[in-house]
């Protein structure tokens, strides 16, 4: 039921992106709307390249909506959790001092829970290929969303296509 919701929930997007329909700037609907960026993170394991379309994609996507390229933070390919961690740091203190605006976070990789019954599971993102997953190659969305720490008053949007 979730693939089928996250498919519906992107097809307005990737419909746009592959006929190249027009949208409008984000920027030029609403003025006031503050400082903005996006964050792009693709977790690709070794010999896969959908992620790297994915990223492709929206980074097309964000651009036909007026971001420009210095608003858009992206990383991607075989990741560790110190490059991850490194990257949403830098983004925490470019955004730390704002009063407003937003931030739009997108994942392309592999997810998976950590938990033994449904009521404890937290998502994390597999950042390497391995049958077991450690501490050493995830990253849980508690951290990164701590280590974005983006401030009470800056609208967050997650797109997580884990």
């Amino acid at each position: 039921m979730l693939r089928i919701l996250r498919t519906w929930l992107l097809c307005p997007l990737v419909f746009a992106c592959l006929f190249g329909l027009p949208m409008a700037p984000v920027h030029a609907m609403d003025p006031d709307a503050g400082p903005r960026m996006a964050v792009l993170i693709g977790a690709l394991w070794p010999g896969e390249t959908t992620m790297h379309h994915d990223l492709a994609a929206m980074y097309a996507t964000l651009r036909q909506r007026g971001f420009a390229p210095e608003e858009v933070l992206l990383v991607e390919g075989l990741l560790t959790r110190r490059s991850l961690l490194t990257l949403l740091h830098d983004a925490h203190h470019r955004i730390r001092a704002w009063r407003q605006g937003e931030v739009f976070i997108y994942v392309s990789g592999h997810g998976f829970y950590r938990g033994t019954r449904a009521a404890e599971a937290q998502p994390h993102l597999l950042l390497q290929q391995t049958s077991t997953p450690s501490p050493k190659e995830e990253v849980g969305w508690d951290e990164i969303l701590a280590t974005l720490a983006v401030p009470p008053t800056v609208r967050l949007t997650i797109l997580p296509d884990a």
